[in-house]
């Protein structure tokens, strides 16, 4: 099977996810959390994100190819599971409403917005 360009950044985000994972326990829940969803790159800083439109639909679309459960903060931590996690957005700018929610709501993926 060949993957494009976007799926192969998409996995090397869940790949970083993990890699984070591993330092804070394997059996622990993750919590992807994005600060905005525009642009055309990657930033990543004090434990946010701001990823492009595209690559934030990549993002979503290999999650549960990649083993992972999108769930409700209230599960996250008690399910156990190395692949459970759970999104938020820790500002509620513009391209959240119009880039994110239309993808997490078409996948019926729960998050959060402060």
């Amino acid at each position: 099977m060949q993957i494009g360009k976007s799926t192969r950044y998409a996995l090397s985000l869940v790949q970083r996810a993990i890699e984070i994972r591993n330092r804070v326990g394997p059996d622990m829940g993750k919590v992807l959390m994005f600060h905005d969803v525009s642009g055309s790159s990657l930033e990543i800083g004090k434990g946010s994100i701001s990823i492009s439109a595209k690559n934030f639909r990549s993002l979503i679309n290999v999650l549960p190819k990649a083993g992972f459960s999108v769930l409700p903060l209230e599960r996250i931590w008690h399910e156990g599971s190395k692949y459970n996690c759970y999104i938020t957005f820790d500002d509620g700018f513009e391209s959240v409403y119009r880039e994110a929610y239309p993808v997490l709501v078409k996948e019926e993926y729960p998050s959060h917005c402060s």
